[in-house]
């Protein structure tokens, strides 16, 4: 690779500061790219109690006066296109007004600690940012510095509202990042289908990398204690509780599966704004005795579930990746995916169900549940899938791309 390059990479969340799974892939992608001799200047608006040996860790909070906090405390934050050198509507007279709300200002945030960023860091040789919540700044920075811009797409407004609830802004600030990044990356064929379709993204500069997943650190001393599911059997969802991910097909299966089968739980682990319109639905349906919410858990906590779940489930509407699936099955749990989700392109040995079909979902789990033997081969043979994807094989592609010729980046 020669000399050591720098990375100027713009993230949003870092675990254990993470509400999803955008932190832990941009965890992962962050220091296997410095593990193969990269430099990276990882960039958050927060200030976090975080460290990293790969990585050199920059918060927005400690350089911009004031800090993030009482920017928030602002009635609006709007930003100049004067100062910011791009504009959405009339070139001569216009500004980008941001919502008022927490990430909205949060973005105007980091466009408008810009100038104090660059003085800070000095030389570098690519701008690297995740999804739509970075690419303004990283856009501002392309602008200023004329450095090739690579934008690392792991979900779309498509994805977030399944394909029916779909926000304008968002779509139009990503509409926006396709047409002015140098490289772009996404996490699977079925994410790269939807760009090109959506966005007009073309096959030139637009490649998949597929996320990857470091196993769990098992301290057996933070292991949950789920003895009351003693004598049963789990079927497990992981996600967050939103439109998108589909947790009330899962709901409206389970009432099916009940019917048929004796000494079933289901299990749903995550948060979200829909967690009291699942709770509801729960309670209407009678099945409070059989399903569980137990919140978002991390690391060893989800651990445990995936080692007693008996079944995994994705329902999602629309699943870019599906980094919970490559969980589940570095445990060798059985998996139910939608069709309509991108790791099935690594997890080949699992059953696919269209997420709206409860019928068909149920009549999956039912046999997984009855049949031991298929149950058995499905864990052994989704384990060997998940062998080979991991974070720093990952990193390996992405170097490739940064280091080819072909998008005249040297």
């Amino acid at each position: 690779m020669g000399w050591r390059k720098k990375i100027l990479m713009l993230g949003w969340e870092w675990p254990p500061y993470n509400s999803g799974g955008l932190g832990p892939a941009s965890k992962g992608i962050a220091e296997s790219l410095g593990e193969l001799g990269y430099e990276i200047i990882f960039v958050l608006p927060r200030k976090l109690d975080i460290e990293s040996p790969e990585i050199k860790f920059i918060f927005l909070e400690d350089i911009l006066p004031g800090g993030l906090v009482e920017f928030q405390g602002q009635p609006s934050a709007y930003l100049p296109v004067s100062s910011a050198s791009f504009c959405l509507k009339n070139k001569d007279k216009c500004f980008w007004e941001f919502r008022n709300d927490f990430v909205f200002k949060t973005i105007s945030f980091y466009c408008s600690a810009i100038e104090e960023l660059l003085e800070k860091i000095g030389y570098f040789d690519y701008i690297y940012h995740h999804d739509w919540l970075t690419f303004l700044p990283a856009y501002l920075i392309k602008k200023r510095t004329g450095k090739p811009l690579i934008s690392h797409i792991h979900a779309t407004a498509y994805d977030i509202g399944g394909f029916v609830f779909v926000d304008p802004l968002i779509y139009k600030i990503e509409k926006m990042m396709i047409a002015n990044s140098d490289l772009l990356i996404t996490v699977s064929e079925y994410e790269k289908d939807i760009l090109k379709k959506y966005y007009g993204a073309g096959d030139a500069n637009t490649y998949v990398v597929y996320n990857g997943f470091d196993g769990f650190t098992k301290n057996r001393n933070a292991l949950l204690d789920i003895k009351f599911f003693a004598g049963k059997r789990v079927v497990l969802f992981v996600g967050r509780l939103s439109f998108q991910k589909g947790a009330e097909f899962l709901i409206r299966a389970a009432e099916d599966v009940l019917k048929r089968v004796k000494g079933v739980v289901f299990v749903i682990a995550g948060s979200g704004e829909q967690e009291g319109r699942l709770l509801n639905l729960v309670c209407k349906l009678g099945l409070q005795r059989h399903i569980y919410f137990t919140g978002f858990l991390r690391d060893n906590e989800l651990y445990s579930l995936y080692r007693r779940a008996d079944i995994f489930v994705m329902p999602s509407l629309s699943e870019p990746f599906g980094i919970a699936a490559l969980e589940a099955a570095s445990c060798g749990v059985p998996i139910i995916l939608s069709k309509n989700s991108g790791v099935k392109e690594i997890l080949k040995n699992v059953f696919l169900i269209d997420f709206w079909d409860t019928k068909e979902f149920s009549n999956k789990v039912v046999g997984l549940l009855k049949y031991k033997p298929l149950s058995r081969e499905m864990s052994m043979n989704v384990f060997k899938d998940s062998l080979g994807a991991c974070w720093l094989s990952s990193a390996r592609q992405i170097s490739t791309l940064l280091e080819s010729n072909v998008f005249n980046f040297a």
